[in-house]
């Protein structure tokens, strides 16, 4: 059953939650700012990435941003390990938002 707006807000102050899409976000930060130079949008998504390495970027904003994927929302569940949410899925979903984030 999907999460409700309810429990999605109480997954978005979870610390654990929050400290693991700083992971996945800079994990993905690394990739993309070596991805190839002719990738659409890569001189956004390169600033971006260094924004996001060097910790200047707006943490909650892209917590918010990934707890919006079908998948996430799928599978939350605030009352499990983890609640409920697989680290590749958080992978997969900051890679989906990556572009409205950096502005590409």
């Amino acid at each position: 059953m999907a999460a409700t707006f309810s429990a999605l807000g109480v997954i978005a102050g979870h610390p654990d939650f929050i400290a693991r899409v700083n992971v996945a976000m800079n994990n993905a930060a690394i990739s993309i700012y070596n991805e190839a130079t002719t990738t659409v949008g890569h001189t956004a998504r390169a600033a971006y990435a260094t924004k996001v390495v060097n910790g200047q970027y707006n943490l909650q904003a892209a917590v918010y941003a990934i707890l919006t994927g079908t998948t996430i929302i799928n599978e939350a569940n605030p009352s499990l390990p983890g609640d409920g949410i697989l680290d590749t899925d958080l992978s997969t979903e900051v890679a989906a938002a990556w572009n409205v984030l950096a502005g590409a």
